[in-house]
């Protein structure tokens, strides 16, 4: 709900079991959110500016650092959302994030977290513009799966 808004346009679509999906996260994110994209979106970006830039994420939304895979499980395909990532632009100012790669949103709950890889290094750096961060214990590399209490 409210997710189309990161759409500059959409499909529904399955995506097969035994596909691979990706997904840029922070050391605190959890791995089982809505978005994702293919390998081949995965492969074109070079740095962080290129995520940030071509998917339109604001470093207040995710600082990155990692990466997590997803794969399908076999059975049946993952039932997505499928298109152009939205600009983004701060509200009153001149300032964006153009989108435009192909990105997916899903439904957390129909991830199996027994299918999910490992996080890994995106190589990127942690801090978005310079900043000092406080790096002790980063990168642990641990995956977060969000369980709601019910």
């Amino acid at each position: 709900k409210g997710k189309i808004d990161t759409f500059h346009d959409i499909q529904p679509m399955e995506i097969p079991p035994g596909t691979v999906l990706y997904r840029v996260v922070d050391p605190g994110s959890f791995d089982n959110s809505i978005c994702w994209m293919t390998k081949a979106e995965f492969d074109k970006l070079k740095s962080k500016d290129d995520w940030r830039r071509h998917f339109a994420v604001w470093a207040n939304w995710n600082s990155n650092g990692e990466f997590v895979t997803y794969t399908v499980p076999p059975g049946k395909p993952l039932k997505v959302w499928e298109g152009k990532a939205a600009s983004q632009n701060i509200d009153k100012t001149d300032y964006y994030l153009e989108g435009g790669a192909r990105q997916i949103v899903l439904d957390p709950a129909h991830l199996d977290k027994g299918m999910l890889g490992k996080r890994q290094p995106t190589n990127w750096g942690y801090s978005s513009f310079g900043e000092t961060l406080d790096l002790v214990g980063v990168p642990t590399l641990k995956n977060y799966w969000f369980e709601s209490k019910k």
